[in-house]
This record gives C-alpha cells, structure tokens and sequence, in this order.
C-alpha cells in the first residue's frame, strides 16, 4: 500500500487534489493500493520553527495513519510489511521526515513543555493504537529532509527523489 501524502506549502492543500487524483489513479492501474489523508495545516506563522512545528503536527497525523494501517491491515487486505509512504512538495517534505526522524531527531521547538503539552509527542496524537510500523521505502515529489543527521544505518530504506528545475 502507497500512502500519498498532499501538498501545499503547510498552508493549504487536500487529498482530493487532482494531482493526488491522477497519481492515485496511475498507482491503483498498477495494481497498488493507495491511501491518502489530510494532515494538520498550520504553517501560518512566520519564519523556520513555525514550519518545523507544522512538519512535526504533520508527522504525528502520518504516523497514526500508519499505526492505523498496519492495526488493521488484515481487515484492509494490504501487507503491513510493503508499506509505502510518498508525497508531493510540502508531502515530500513529511514523508522523508516521517521516514527518518526518531525520537532523538524532535525539533527542539517540539520538545517544549508547552509545546508537548498542547500536541503530544510522535506516537501519542491522532489514535491511540499502539503497534509498530515499519516502511518498505519512501518517495518524495519536490521535497526533502530539513537535517541529513536523521538518517543513519539504523534506519536506511529505500528512498527514490524526484527534483524539478521550475521551483526557484
């Protein structure tokens, strides 16, 4: 199962957008199956720790989807062993960071009491299933990770990046 993750900056953006529509469709005649979800928007506020807030509320919505996934993935008829997570642009961003961050990779902005206090921490938002997940690889249309330091052998997968020249 491919889960597809939207774009739009943080600021906006639907699963139901027709490049989610169409890269559904092309996955779906290949005989993949597809899940997507809508993630906290949020990125409203200014400068670099609002994004990185918005990428970490992002990654707690994608990870209790997939803990949902991999739950009940016998109900869903997929294998909970080939797990795919893909997005585009702002997606991109949260599924490469999904893949990789560990609980030692938090933004420092997210580790505030505050902060904790209001949105949890990876695990505890969205669901309250408690399984482990594990992806097969990640694909990222346009965006990318915000620390290389996240990834290391502990934690490699198979990872494909898709890069245009139109994004000044």
């Amino acid at each position: 199962v491919m889960l597809f993750i939207h774009g739009g900056g943080f600021f906006f953006g639907d699963k139901d957008n027709q490049l989610q529509r169409e890269i559904t469709a092309k996955l779906i005649e290949h005989g993949c199956a597809v899940a997507a979800i809508n993630y906290r928007l949020g990125a409203r506020l200014k400068g670099f720790e609002a994004i990185k807030m918005s990428i970490f509320c992002s990654v707690q919505d994608v990870r209790a989807a997939l803990r949902y996934l991999t739950h009940y993935a016998d109900q869903l008829n997929i294998d909970a062993e080939k797990i795919y997570l893909a997005g585009s642009s702002s997606g991109g961003i949260i599924a490469l960071t999904t893949a990789f961050m560990g609980p030692d990779d938090i933004f420092d902005s997210c580790k505030e009491d505050y902060f904790k206090k209001q949105f949890g921490g990876l695990d505890n938002s969205g669901n309250l299933l408690d399984c482990e997940f594990k992806l097969a690889g990640v694909i990222s249309l346009g965006g990318s990770i915000t620390n290389l330091n996240m990834i290391d052998s502990l934690n490699t997968i198979p990872t494909l990046l898709f890069h245009g020249t139109e994004d000044n």
